[in-house]
């Protein structure tokens, strides 16, 4: 009887770490949906909670970005110095 616990623990547990890496591949992806998901079902393993962070902080990052140099037709953020792009 223990024995079946464990093999259903294990399989409940392999299922969820599948299905973290699945949300934390699409929100790293940049869809909104799943970085949405992740306000509710953050990850509790400490190791999947810090890829969570670092996703989110990236796209706030390139969030700040477009928002503090909207890019022009040329694709160039506007009053952007050459400098500053490489």
């Amino acid at each position: 009887m223990s024995d079946d616990r464990d093999r259903l623990a294990r399989r409940r547990t392999a299922q969820t770490h599948f299905r973290t890496e699945a949300l934390l591949n699409a929100a790293q992806r940049g869809s909104r949906e799943h970085l949405k998901r992740l306000g509710k079902e953050w990850p509790e393993d400490i190791s999947y909670s810090k890829k969570a962070l670092i996703i989110v902080f990236d796209h706030l990052e390139d969030a700040i970005r477009d928002l503090a140099f909207p890019a022009d037709a040329s694709g160039y953020p506007k009053g952007a110095r050459v400098g500053s792009l490489l």
